[in-house]
C-alpha cells in the first residue's frame, strides 16, 4: 500500500504522541517509592495507609517513637497517605486529622495516580478547623488503576516536642476518616480498617554522671579530673546541682577531720564548645567538719539555641591530699594481696541539683541523692533524671608493714625477720608477702620497703 508523505508524517506524529502518552500513565501511576516500600504480600482488601518519616503503619501495636532529642527539637515530619492493593481505582477520597497542640502542617501536596491532565481538579483543602480533606477523581481517557499508590506528601512542623514529665505519655495519631474509593463503572470499592499513623511521645529522663567513676592508687598532690557529663537532655536552659565529697577522722583524734581531696573555684572549667555563652557561672564551695559541698549554676543566655543531646559539661580538678596527718595513719589489712583501703575513702557524689527546661507542663528535672529533700529547688512541676557518682580512694603507704604511718627500721626488721619464707604461712606472717611472686618473702618484698624507706606520708 503506498502512503503518501503527508500521511506518513501525521501516522509518525500520532505513533510518537501515542508513546508519550503511555510514558507518561506509567511514570505517573507507579508507585514512588522513597523510603518505604508496601508488603510483599496482598493485604485482604485495599487499605489506606499512613508512612510516617518513611516507617508504614502496618502493626496494630505499632507506635512510631521518636527519642532522640536532636530529632524531635522543633524540626519537621513528613506524613504520606497510600493506599494498598487496590483494583481498578478510579476516584478515591479521604480525611486526616492529628492533635493540633502537637504538629503545625506547613505544606502538602496531591500526588499523581493518573496524568495530571486526565483528572478533575483535585480538591486538597485545610483550614485548621476542619480535618485535611483530599479527594480526586480521573477523567476519560483515563483508566482504573491497579496496585500500591502514593496519595499525599504532608510536612507537619513538630512544636511540642518529646519533652515531658515521666507520668505522663502523650501520643499523637495521624487519623484517616471519611474514606471512600471506587472503581472505573462508579462503584465503591471495598475497603479494609485504615492504618492510622502513631506518634508517641517518650517522656525526657535525661542522666547525670561523674566520670571516671572510681580513681584509686594516689600520691598526694597529684591531680585528677572528674567530668561531669550530661546525657539524653532536651532544651536545657540552665543547669543547677551540688557536689559533696568526705573528709577522713583521725583514728588518734577522733573528731578531727582531714581533706582527702581539694579543689578550688578556679578549677572547674566549663565546656565552652558546649557554652560559648552564658548569662551565669558560678561555683562556691562551703566547707563543713566532716564534709565540702559544691554549688555551681550555669544559666544560658537567653538569646542562644537551648542545648540537647548528650556532653560533657564541665570537668572539675582535684588535689589529693594526705588523709593520714602524716603519721597517724590507722592499722589496715591486705586480702588476697590486696590493700585494705576503707580507711581513706570518700565518695564524690552529686548530692541534689536540676535542670531548667522549656518543656509541656515540666518545669524542671531534678537528680541527685537527696532530690527533693533540700527545698531549695525552684517552683513548679518537676520530673527527675538518672545519674550517677564517682568515688575517690586513697591507698596506705607501700612497705608500711605495722601500719603506724611511717615505713621506718621497725619494718625493716620485719621484712628482713621473715626473708626467705615460704607459703604455707601462719598468722600475720602473710602479710608481709607485698609483691609478686606471692609464694616467697624474697628481695622484691624487701625492696618495696627499702624504697619507701623514711616516708611519713604516702607522697
Amino acid at each position: 500500500m503506498l502512503i503518501r508523505k503527508g500521511e506518513r508524517r501525521k501516522m509518525k506524529s500520532k505513533y510518537l504522541l501515542s508513546m508519550l502518552l503511555a510514558v507518561m500513565l506509567l511514570v505517573s501511576v507507579g508507585p514512588a517509592f522513597a523510603f518505604w516500600h508496601p508488603p510483599d504480600e496482598d493485604l485482604p482488601c485495599p487499605t489506606f495507609v499512613v508512612v510516617i518519616d518513611g516507617v508504614g503503619m502496618l502493626e496494630d501495636d505499632y507506635r512510631f517513637n521518636f527519642t532522640e532529642p536532636d530529632y524531635c527539637f522543633c524540626t519537621d515530619v513528613t506524613v504520606e497517605v497510600w493506599i494498598l492493593d487496590v483494583e481498578d481505582m478510579f476516584a478515591y477520597e479521604f480525611k486526616m486529622e492529628w492533635v493540633e497542640a502537637y504538629f503545625t502542617l506547613t505544606d502538602w501536596v496531591v500526588e499523581d495516580v493518573w496524568p495530571s491532565q486526565w483528572v478533575v481538579k483535585p480538591e486538597a483543602t485545610y483550614d485548621g478547623s476542619e480535618p485535611y480533606h483530599q479527594a480526586v477523581s480521573a477523567l476519560a481517557p483515563s483508566t482504573g488503576v491497579t496496585g500500591d499508590f502514593k496519595l499525599a506528601t504532608l510536612t507537619f512542623h513538630i512544636i511540642n516536642d518529646a519533652c515531658w514529665a515521666m507520668d505522663t505519655n502523650p501520643k499523637g495519631r495521624f487519623k484517616l476518616l471519611g474514606l471512600k474509593a471506587s472503581n472505573s463503572c462508579s462503584d465503591p470499592i471495598c475497603l479494609c480498617d485504615p492504618y492510622h499513623g502513631w506518634w508517641e511521645f517518650i517522656p525526657v529522663q535525661p542522666t547525670i554522671f561523674l566520670d571516671p567513676p572510681e580513681e584509686i592508687n594516689c600520691v598526694v598532690g597529684e591531680t585528677f579530673d572528674i567530668t561531669v557529663m550530661v546525657e539524653d537532655i532536651v532544651k536545657m536552659k540552665s543547669l543547677h546541682m551540688n557536689i559533696y565529697w568526705l573528709k577522713n577522722e583521725l583514728w588518734l583524734e577522733p573528731g578531727t577531720f582531714m581533706d582527702i581531696i581539694s579543689t578550688t573555684e578556679d578549677d572547674v572549667v566549663l565546656n565552652d564548645a558546649i557554652f560559648p555563652e552564658v548569662d551565669t557561672f558560678t561555683v562556691s564551695i562551703v566547707d563543713h567538719l566532716d564534709w565540702t559541698e559544691m554549688t555551681i549554676d550555669i544559666v544560658l543566655d537567653c538569646d542562644l539555641p537551648l542545648i540537647n543531646g548528650s556532653f560533657a559539661a564541665l570537668t572539675i580538678t582535684f588535689t589529693k591530699e594526705d588523709p593520714w596527718y602524716c603519721g597517724r595513719q590507722p592499722e589496715y589489712s591486705k586480702e588476697n594481696h590486696e590493700w585494705d583501703t576503707d580507711n581513706a575513702t570518700t565518695p564524690i557524689a552529686i548530692w541534689y541539683g536540676w535542670f531548667d527546661v522549656y518543656c509541656n507542663d515540666l518545669d524542671y528535672i531534678e537528680f541527685g541523692d537527696y532530690f527533693g529533700w533540700t527545698g531549695d529547688e525552684p517552683e513548679g512541676y518537676r520530673g527527675f533524671a538518672f545519674h550517677a557518682n564517682s568515688v575517690f580512694t586513697f591507698d596506705p603507704v607501700p612497705g608500711d608493714l605495722n601500719g603506724d604511718g611511717e615505713v621506718n627500721v621497725a619494718d625493716l626488721a620485719i621484712i628482713c625477720g621473715y626473708y626467705g619464707l615460704t607459703a604455707p604461712y601462719t598468722g600475720m606472717i602473710w602479710y608481709y608477702d607485698i609483691v609478686d611472686p606471692f609464694h616467697i618473702i624474697d628481695i622484691f618484698d624487701v625492696t618495696v620497703v627499702a624504697k619507701n624507706f623514711g616516708r611519713t606520708c604516702p607522697y
